[in-house]
């Protein structure tokens, strides 16, 4: 019954870092560099875990509270990167060209029959 509780536990632990490291290197998900380290830090955790379970290695529980602090740590960095990332997102940002008026050019015969916008 042992086995079977860390055989489990240790699928879902690779699961679970597999699917981290899989948010951590896709093109769709837009995220920053240090949200990018708190997923890695916790796949790398969930990894432990898993070697932990399957008793490759030392088997002691410094090593499963090391695999922890990895994991709590990357929840935390993930965490104050969406806070840092998203602080900023209701304030408008302005450039330079939001001052200039580009609405200087007539708009083309053939985008004024069809009612599409001018780019």
């Amino acid at each position: 019954m042992d086995f079977l509780i860390s055989a489990l536990n240790a699928m879902t632990s690779l699961l679970i870092a597999v699917t981290l490291a899989a948010m951590m290197l896709s093109r769709r998900i837009h995220d920053g560099i240090v949200i990018k380290a708190g997923l890695g830090s916790m796949a790398l955790g969930f990894v432990v875990v898993t070697l932990h379970m399957l008793k490759i290695g030392s088997a002691d529980v410094l090593g499963l509270q090391r695999a922890l602090l990895l994991i709590n740590s990357g929840i935390a960095v993930v965490i104050v990167g969406y806070l840092v990332r998203h602080r900023g997102a209701g304030h408008a940002l302005r450039r330079i060209t939001d001052w200039t008026d580009f609405d200087d050019e007539p708009m083309p015969s053939h985008a004024a029959k069809k009612g599409k916008p001018w780019r």
